[in-house]
């Protein structure tokens, strides 16, 4: 029974948000309490310890490390969770090393953690296999490659798929210790960023998805195909949508298949142009008697920003009295100043825009209608079965509105954060989800679900001061790209 070292560290970092990750965004699980919730989770791990128990491999649990995406990781965090899994993996000896990432984790320090974490257990272990699952928003690296032996991201946006990366790449762990395949990849660049049209199911995406499909099922020898779109606003090199493919033994599948959908990627650039409609027009075309689901593209904390956005908050307090609405904002002061005052207590508060401050905060009398600790479980699909932890949490009425007032960056994308906090998104006309993508699966039987275009960190089309980014198109609109795949063994 081959014995696989498991442990997992989520985050998505975003290099320009005022607002560091601390100790405190990160629910940590170690030993038989991470088993026991990679029994039921809907993350990376939680498929690949299920897969790994029913190929007859002993997982050696370690570390489970989860945080809502948001700055970069305060200096310090990410290297104790790093020697924390390097001193397991140097003390147990595993046979097998399986890693549940993201792809974009950045501390303040380090700009490409998931490298520098596999990199250093290559050293200590330079025999050793090692595996990972990635989000399809990873940024991939040559260093992450070269110490990796299998890589394999989700397919899914918005993301379904977790455990599924996670099976896949824990199946092709086992099947190399025992020596049925012999894993090489292939990796290629495209160095374009895309400011819209994520979902996978439709859309630019939905094309090189059924072309990744097609040649997978043409040639036998490949096992995985990955579609890696970057997190936009990672200041990191390389950057841009990446390519990987595994192939057992066989570099030349690899690099043919990641060579035809490098060059489909390039080809469809243009393609991912927005297509998010304004927040009036949206909120204009509500159906009555249905709740109308906003993801805020601009404030999306499952991009990384602080969440204490206002736009729409001020835009429904001003056009929109008669809507019942619930809106997130994450705001530590008026939290604390709830959780001081009490149930029913009558609060002048000015509201949000902290971080974000091209954006006004919005003061109003506010009445205190519940109070919580912030913690829940959320429901998924995404992330389900997974902790969360956004700290102390208080409900605020003015008028039509319920703010949700949050003491750290929250996951709005799953309803369990509004019921956690006594608010029932069904008994609202609007509710507001800081999400682009993911609340839709999550909302889609609460409501009508609609993205909109709204200003703020997670604009994309917001121009970043980068440093080590190299120049993408469209904002070198004559880069000539080098779409060669790379190869790594």
């Amino acid at each position: 029974m081959p014995r696989i070292l498991v442990a997992s560290i989520f985050h998505e970092a975003h290099s320009f948000s005022p607002l560091l990750t601390t100790e405190a965004s990160f629910v940590v699980m170690r030993g038989e309490a991470l088993l026991k919730k990679a029994a039921t989770s809907a993350s990376g791990l939680g498929g690949a310890v299920r897969r790994l128990l029913a190929m007859g491999a002993t997982p050696i649990p370690v570390l489970s490390a989860v945080a809502p995406p948001g700055g970069l990781i305060q200096d310090g965090i990410y290297e104790a969770f790093r020697a924390e899994i390097l001193a397991a993996a140097i003390a147990e000896a595993p046979d097998d090393i399986f890693l549940d990432l993201h792809g974009a984790i950045a501390s303040q320090s380090i700009d490409d953690c998931e490298g520098d974490l596999a990199a250093a257990l290559r050293q200590a272990l330079p025999e050793t296999p090692i595996a990972a699952s990635f989000d399809l928003h990873g940024n991939v690296t040559p260093k992450l490659l070269e110490a990796a032996t299998i890589a394999v991201a989700c397919k899914h946006n918005p993301h379904t798929d977790y455990d599924q990366a996670g099976d896949r790449a824990a199946e092709l762990l086992v099947r190399t210790l025992r020596g049925e395949i012999r894993p090489v990849i292939a990796a290629a660049w495209v160095p374009a960023r895309w400011a819209g049209r994520g979902p996978t199911a439709t859309g630019p995406l939905r094309t090189l998805h059924d072309l990744r499909e097609r040649l997978a099922a043409a040639n036998p020898a490949i096992l995985d195909i990955s579609l890696y779109n970057t997190q936009p606003p990672l200041d990191a090199a390389p950057s841009g949508h990446c390519i990987t493919a595994v192939a057992g033994a066989s570099p030349q599948a690899a690099s043919q298949a990641a060579a035809a959908l490098a060059q489909a990627t390039w080809d469809l650039r243009a393609a991912f142009a927005s297509d998010m409609p304004p927040l009036t027009e949206a909120i204009a075309a509500r159906t009555p008697g249905r709740p109308l689901i906003l993801g805020d593209a601009g404030d999306s904390v499952l991009a990384g920003t602080p969440g204490d956005g206002t736009t729409i908050l001020h835009e429904v307090a001003r056009n929109w009295p008669r809507l019942r609405a619930a809106i997130p904002v994450t705001d530590p002061n008026a939290a604390a100043a709830a959780h001081r005052a009490g149930p029913g207590a009558k609060l002048h508060l000015s509201i949000g825009a902290h971080w974000n401050t091209t954006e006004k905060p919005f003061t109003a009398e506010f009445e205190v209608l519940h109070l919580a600790d912030g913690r829940f479980v959320q429901r998924g699909p995404y992330l389900a079965g997974e902790s969360a932890d956004v700290g102390p949490t208080a409900a605020l009425r003015t008028g039509n509105i319920i703010v949700l007032a949050t003491t750290r960056p929250g996951w709005s994308q799953d309803p369990a954060q509004f019921l956690a906090a006594g608010v029932d998104p069904a008994a609202q006309d609007l509710v507001v989800a800081k999400s682009s993508s993911h609340f839709r699966l999550s909302f889609a039987a609460t409501g009508d679900c609609v993205t909109v275009a709204t200003p703020g960190l997670s604009n994309f089309e917001t121009d970043y001061p980068f440093r080590r980014r190299p120049p993408l198109w469209p904002d070198a609109p004559d880069i000539v790209p080098d779409l060669a795949p790379k190869l790594f063994s």
